[in-house]
């Protein structure tokens, strides 16, 4: 769908790569808070709950996992599709 590699839980997207950013689905109201986060957007309607984590946000290791770690269990607080 979105050209890349995705990671699925219980039917639901919770990480991906576009590019050279990160998918994570998420809250992402604190989350935009941040430098190097933005919506994900393609042009049409930014997707709620989806981020776009820039590299220079995932550079470190405590940073990187911290983010794989947000996506799935917010996929797990969704229903199963």
């Amino acid at each position: 769908m979105f050209g890349g590699v995705v990671i699925m839980v219980s039917g639901n997207l919770c990480l991906g790569v576009h590019g050279d950013e990160m998918i994570v689905r998420t809250i992402a109201d604190k989350a935009l808070q941040r430098a190097h986060i933005r919506v994900f957007d393609l042009g049409r309607t930014p997707l709620k709950g989806w981020l776009l984590v820039g590299p220079k946000a995932t550079a470190r290791a405590p940073s990187s996992s911290r983010w794989v770690q947000i996506g799935p269990v917010f996929a797990h607080s969704l229903p199963t599709k």
